[in-house]
């Protein structure tokens, strides 16, 4: 038997599956020509970026598994 969800707990997954998207996309620009030709600002903000996402996705995940 699966246990229903609050609306709460249903919007952190939501969240976490669109942060998984956006996370996808942003690793698969960071091999593009385009991500090289930036400068190397822009390319350590986007990565920075990325690390952010990648750190508040896994405490999304921790959240969910207290569930």
């Amino acid at each position: 038997m699966s246990k229903e969800l609050f609306p709460h707990q249903q919007r952190i997954i939501e969240e976490l599956d669109e942060l998984k998207t956006k996370i996808e996309k942003l690793t698969v620009f960071t091999t593009t020509p385009l991500f090289a030709e930036l400068s190397a600002s822009d390319r350590n903000l986007l990565s920075t970026q990325l690390s952010a996402m990648k750190t508040y996705g896994y405490v999304l995940e921790l959240r969910i598994a207290k569930f």
